[in-house]
């Protein structure tokens, strides 16, 4: 066991991330992990919002048929191609993208927590899926009111595209 000092009188807690939609990166997507019923993606957003930029937001995205409705507006969100079937998709390609995340908040041991009710596409990506793939028929575009920082975090590697928030 580690014993370490830590002065926490100057801490405060981070403010609750409101309810509705925001501007978020993809951080980190992990899995599939087995799940007791099926198995699912562990997602980390960041929020990248002048008034709440770092927050993070967490979500599962089940992989089983009865929620294939999630998946499916996770990675179209993402700009997946707009096909009826996707065979493979490789994660690593969605990480570094922005998206648009509703959030409702839900009580846990009395603290309000983030919760994503739904993923929209950013309008940058929705530019590239039309000039890739043609016409969407995907998920739908940011809110005009949607807010931005001024730096960017959306970076991709080399050959891939790079959306700007």
């Amino acid at each position: 066991m580690a014993r370490i000092s830590v002065d926490l009188s100057e801490s405060q807690d981070r403010p609750v991330l409101p309810e509705g939609d925001h501007v978020c990166v993809v951080k980190e997507i992990k899995g599939p992990v087995q799940g007791p019923n099926a198995p699912y993606l562990k997602v980390t957003l960041e929020v990248d919002e002048d008034t709440f930029n770092g927050a993070l937001v967490f979500d599962n995205v089940t992989l089983s048929e009865n929620a294939k409705w999630k998946s499916a507006n996770f990675f179209r969100a993402l700009g997946a191609p707009p096909t009826q079937a996707v065979s493979e998709i490789d994660t690593d390609e969605y990480q570094g993208r922005p998206v648009i995340v509703r959030t409702r908040n839900e009580d846990f041991e009395g603290t309000p927590r983030p919760r994503v009710a739904q993923y929209k596409m950013h309008d940058s990506v929705k530019q590239w899926v039309e000039k890739t793939f043609g016409a969407t028929k995907t998920a739908p575009a940011a809110p005009a009111t949607a807010t931005t920082s001024s730096t960017p975090k959306a970076v991709a590697p080399t050959g891939k595209p790079v959306f700007k928030l």
